[in-house]
């Protein structure tokens, strides 16, 4: 720009007379700005334009992913989208000739355009003749010593804009430069507030710094405001070379962005308010100096004050905003080119190329085509390694890495529905139709995890190995060196395992069965009485018994699987009154008295029986209690024993162990597990097996919730901390995407209508089942009627959602309510109803949403700490952050006050999620902060569970998918159609 032109604007914006199109962006021709698209969608007239811009576009081959023309280089050249050029295409739906324009303003070398200088003294500001200190042309100052400039800020009025320069400083040690902007110019006696940028070596020689003064502290709390005041001051990693600083100045606040890093400066703090007032504190002048003497000089270049456009109208306009970023950068351009980008990636990067179009009326099909096949093409690898593994590798609930990391494929292939060849449609549906059958499999209304056996076993160390089998899997684990941390094996099927299979000659229990078919009803290990000392493995089911010798070789003598109704002993014990086909046992275990008395223990039907080995007749000796029933046991009937408040006849316990150890007689049953030794006495939480993770005997992680209980969706009327409902959303998405996409696929499409109906009412429970709210209304084909009555809760009687130690958690809130949405709206537009989607839906988004974030000032509205369940102490944990050479921060763990990531950088991106909801009003402010708040469209908005804050990395992962996939597809104010071109 010359300074002509810049002095120009420079007038303009001084007068409020805004240039209608800002440098690069054409003047729209007559026929370009008739008759538009509605903001809503709604097509008015547009055919024209279409056709228009058909002519413009050419489509690149099949084999070529690279931008086409119509996106890079003729749409720039008519006013398009693509290239760097900052208009917009004039076929968005709505009128953007004016959307996203920078109007410039360059400080040129006229002493006119500053208002004045100070040197040595920054209290005294001069006018006239610069001082030998600085010089000033072209564009750049030059400052030694202890000198600056101050200048007037010509866009004090504007509501959105941004001032930049690049700072050069030679790398030097001992200097401070800054660039402040502030409200008043300095005195002794009045305060300045501001924010401020640039290189302090006072504090550390290998950052830049930005420190923010507009902190509002009126109401707080001395710890609020000591919280607040440290957190506004952050660094960024130096670096040799000019540096970019920008201040930005929006609606809701102002933040500086160094060098593309905007680190944790937004979203404000709960506490304090960072917030730009026009009429208190606006930022009426621009410094730029050099605060202390001596050293190399320090240059400021390319000063600009760049007045940005505010004028959002739509939720489409933020995303259309952030699509068109996203397909301009080198980072998307240099993904679509590498033939080596991740498989998955590719499907992002083809929805990214469908949006665009959508919005800006562009064509890549052939992009998309191509796009997809490299994601097919490493589909049914990703899928063949991770199918096996579901249920089997350590996750919390459902597989976390597979079906989190899967989920919203299907709806991203929904979204290129009219561009996929049919080839390529068959392809998919294939591989996502292997992932439905399994993880339905899996879903079950157990809701407590009930053992079939449990035992432990003496591995010679002193110490006892652990094994439990269920739904035919046998789970093991051993323990390390010191004793403290169990280690497990691979789960491996009963059927895997060849003595339970056996031969034609000598079948085992599992003999005949299927993979997951095969049940065990007891299993312990036997002492032999023979004085060898050996030990040997019983085990019970189907009505009969199965003998093992140390080695695994069957017993020969009695004949091996021999019903128990033909052992005297128990024909006259658990089996009275049965028959050779109805006689199995619930638990059986063998113990060694203190007397040296070798005791079998047996319960079934719910009594106890008890005998006695006499060597001398080589007998067994009932105890006169047999048949007594478990509740007249006092230790299972007393508080939180198995059998409390259970009449007699009704106490049934699953599992039953005795370990010569402290631990002594152990129990599983009711879901959870009994201890009895030393006096110990259970207590609710502390047995549960699902939810042991946080108490089980110092294990790091749960062995239980990781292995046998892992697919259990826990039955309960009380609330569980750590809910499934994110899991349960995980599968809502999966299953939706591929429903609306897959309708005619019978009869997988109408299971899974019921899984949606059962899933999506537990997804935001509150302790009833779905019987209880509909009654009737419901009913099952696929399902069982026990599908009915299952109760969960996942939601407090508020409304509130918890999750990992976070009360009540926003981020989890958001993703429970959105997953709701999204998938109401998805089957709604394909004229899909399933009434429970929306049970509790308006009571969880006014307690969390509403009623925990203000999205107007983009701040909590209140304290959120999550609690450390380790030590039972509950004490609050604190934030930590991570510093990487030089100084850059490379990693942020929340935990609280609040957490800015665990909840604020899901709602930070999130605000489709009230969009989805319906709270149309409310969806668009909160876009606009994000907008605001991220308008150059570098760094990052946060950072996440593993990646660093740097800034390289880029977040149009972030913006695109989290914010404009599902506004675009789901919202119903959208007429996106998938299935049409």
């Amino acid at each position: 720009m010359s300074k002509a032109t810049g002095r120009a604007s420079l007038l303009a914006l001084v007068l409020g007379l805004a240039a209608s199109c800002g440098p690069g962006c054409e003047e729209p021709t007559a026929a370009e700005s008739g008759p538009m698209p509605h903001p809503d969608g709604a097509v008015d007239g547009g055919t024209a334009d279409v056709a228009a811009n058909d002519a413009r576009t050419r489509d690149a081959t099949a084999g070529d992913v690279g931008l086409s023309d119509g996106a890079a280089g003729d749409a720039a050249a008519d006013g398009g989208a693509g290239g760097n050029d900052s208009g917009t295409s004039n076929n968005y739906p709505g009128d953007l000739s004016s959307k996203f324009a920078e109007q410039e303003v360059l400080l040129v070398d006229d002493l006119s355009e500053l208002y004045g200088h100070f040197a040595l003294d920054h209290y005294t500001i001069l006018t006239g003749t610069l001082p030998a200190c600085i010089d000033f042309d072209t564009g750049t100052a030059t400052i030694r010593d202890k000198c600056g400039i101050v200048v007037s800020n010509p866009l004090v009025q504007s509501e959105f804009y941004k001032i930049e320069v690049e700072i050069g400083d030679a790398n030097q040690q001992n200097l401070t430069a800054l660039m402040n902007g502030i409200d008043v110019l300095w005195s002794h006696s009045t305060p300045t507030h501001g924010l401020s940028a640039g290189i302090d070596t006072t504090r550390t020689l290998t950052s830049y710094w930005h420190n923010h003064t507009q902190l509002s502290t009126a109401g707080l709390s001395q710890e609020q405001i000591d919280f607040s005041s440290a957190a506004q001051s952050r660094f960024v990693a130096r670096r040799q070379g000019d540096i970019l600083v920008e201040m930005y100045v929006t609606p809701i606040g102002t933040y500086v962005v160094i060098d593309g890093a905007n680190y944790l400066t937004f979203p404000n703090l709960y506490t304090g308010s960072m917030v730009y007032n026009q009429q208190l504190n606006p930022i009426n002048y621009l410094v730029l100096g050099k605060w202390n003497s001596g050293g190399d000089p320090v240059t400021f270049k390319n000063l600009r004050f760049i007045r940005l456009d505010p004028q959002i109208q739509s939720v489409h306009e933020v995303n259309a905003y952030f699509l068109k970023r996203t397909i301009e950068s080198d980072y998307f351009q240099q993904a679509v080119a590498d033939s080596a980008t991740p498989y998955a990636d590719n499907l992002w990067l083809a929805f990214i190329f469908r949006g665009y179009d959508y919005y800006f009326r562009t064509h890549h099909q052939a992009q998309v085509q191509a796009l997809v096949d490299r994601y097919i093409a490493g589909l049914s690898s990703h899928i063949d390694n991770w199918l096996p593994r579901y249920g089997q590798t350590s996750t919390t609930g459902i597989n976390h890495e597979f079906i989190n990391g899967s989920q919203a494929q299907p709806y991203v292939v929904y979204a290129l529905s009219a561009y996929l060849t049919p080839s390529q449609k068959w392809a998919i549906r294939q591989q996502f139709a292997r992932v439905i059958d399994t993880t339905m499999s899996y879903i079950r209304t157990d809701g407590e995890c009930h053992f079939e056996t449990h035992n432990y076993l003496p591995n010679g160390t002193g110490q006892y190995d652990e094994e439990v089998t269920y739904q035919g899997v046998r789970y093991r684990w051993y323990w390390d060196s010191s004793h403290n941390h169990p280690v497990a094996e691979q789960p491996l099927d009963l059927t895997q395992i060849p003595r339970y299979v056996g031969t034609v000659d000598q079948p085992g229990p599992c003999y005949n069965k299927g993979a997951g078919q095969c049940r065990l009803s007891t299993r312990t290990y036997y002492a032999y009485t023979d004085g060898s000392g050996q030990t040997g493995e019983s085990i019970t089911a189907y009505n009969r018994a199965y003998n093992y010798y140390s080695d695994g070789a069957p017993w020969p003598d009695p004949a091996f699987g021999f019903f128990l109704y033909d052992v005297d002993r128990y024909q006259n014990g658990p089996c009275l009154g049965r028959s050779q086909n109805d006689c199995d046992f619930e638990t059986r275990t063998y113990v060694t008295l203190a007397n040296g008395d070798l005791v079998e223990s047996i319960t079934a039907y719910g009594k106890v029986y008890n005998f006695t080995y006499d060597a001398g007749t080589d007998t067994w000796d009932p105890w006169p209690t047999n048949g007594d029933d478990l509740t007249s046991v006092p230790q299972y009937t007393g508080a939180y024993g198995p059998c409390a408040g259970r009449a007699a006849g009704d106490c049934h316990l699953d599992t039953r162990d005795w370990r010569p150890d402290p631990d002594g007689d152990t129990i599983t049953a009711n879901g959870n597990i009994y201890r009895f030794s030393a006096g110990e006495v259970p207590r609710p939480g502390y047995n549960n097996l699902s939810f042991c993770e946080w108490f089980a005997d110092g294990c790091v992680a749960c062995r239980y919730r990781s292995g046998p209980c892992r697919f259990i969706f826990p039955e309960s009327d009380g609330y569980i901390g750590d809910t499934f409902a994110e899991e349960i959303g995980w599968l809502l998405a999966y299953y939706t995407g591929y429903l609306v996409h897959f309708p005619e696929d019978h009869p997988r499409a109408d299971r899974l209508k019921e899984y949606l109906t059962f899933l999506g009412f537990h997804h935001m429970s509150d302790g009833k089942s779905i019987r209880q709210v509909y009654g009737n209304a419901v009913q099952f084909s696929y399902l069982g009627p026990e599908y009915l009555d299952f109760k969960s809760r996942y939601m407090w009687d508020d409304g509130s959602i918890d999750n990992h130690n976070f009360h009540p958690s926003l981020n989890y809130a958001l993703g429970v309510v959105g997953q709701a949405a999204v998938v109401r709206n998805a089957l709604a537009k394909n004229q899909i109803f399933v009434s429970t989607i929306t049970n509790n839906l308006e009571r969880a988004y006014a307690a969390n949403i509403i009623g925990r974030l203000d999205i107007r000032r983009f701040k909590h509205l209140a304290y959120v700490p999550r609690l450390d369940w380790s030590t039972w102490t509950f004490e609050v944990q604190q934030d930590s952050y991570s510093y990487a050479d030089p100084g850059s921060i490379s990693d942020f763990m929340g935990m609280t006050k609040p957490s800015l990531l665990e909840d604020w950088g899901s709602a930070f991106t999130s605000y489709h999620v009230i969009e989805n909801y319906g709270d149309y009003d409310l969806a668009l402010a909160y876009a606009r902060n994000v907008y605001y708040g991220t308008y150059t469209g570098t760094g990052k908005l946060f950072c996440d569970h593993s990646g660093p804050c740097s800034v390289s990395t880029n977040s149009f992962w972030n913006f695109t998918f989290g914010n404009a996939l599902y506004a675009l597809l789901f919202s119903m104010q959208s007429d996106f159609d998938p299935r049409r071109p």
